[in-house]
């Protein structure tokens, strides 16, 4: 069987207000930068955040944050930069945390843009999509109970 990936959808909420929450952020985060206001950075910076990881199907998230705090151990637990001979332990795990989840949310925020572009292409612009090539397997569900009335017999 031939089939043609024409859109991929990874949201779990799809609602106006998470965009106009990310604009708000963004916003928010644009602001903070102007004025140098490190509350405003701060509320930007959350406010996006979250809303990000409400529009992400949660196990895209999940994984990313994984990802993220593998990455974070290694940077700052395991192998640490020689600048950061300081830091304590209760330091370097909160910059492990920090870093975790602002992998997991750059991270979803580039896969909303990846799959805004595909389904772009393929939906507005015309462009070729994916195809999933499936071949038909036999189960051996299907054959269990088979069995099982004839050794009844």
């Amino acid at each position: 069987m031939n089939l043609k990936l024409k859109r991929i959808d990874i949201h779990w909420v799809s609602h106006p207000g998470i965009y106009a929450g990310v604009a708000l952020g963004v916003l928010l985060l644009l602001g903070g930068l102007l004025t140098s206001q490190i509350v405003l950075l701060v509320a930007g910076g959350v406010i996006t955040g979250v809303c990000i990881f409400l529009a992400t199907k949660m196990v895209l998230s999940v994984s990313l944050w994984l990802l993220g705090l593998f990455g974070g151990l290694v940077t700052f637990v395991l192998v640490p930069n020689p600048q950061m001979g300081e830091m304590g332990v209760v330091t370097r795990l909160l910059a492990t945390g920090l870093f975790s989840v602002l992998y997991m949310c750059l991270m979803d925020a580039l896969l909303h843009v990846a799959f805004f572009l595909y389904n772009f292409f393929i939906n507005t612009v015309g462009l070729d999509g994916i195809n999933l090539i499936y071949d038909p397997v036999e189960t051996q569900e299907a054959e269990a109970p088979a069995e099982e009335a004839e050794a009844g017999s």
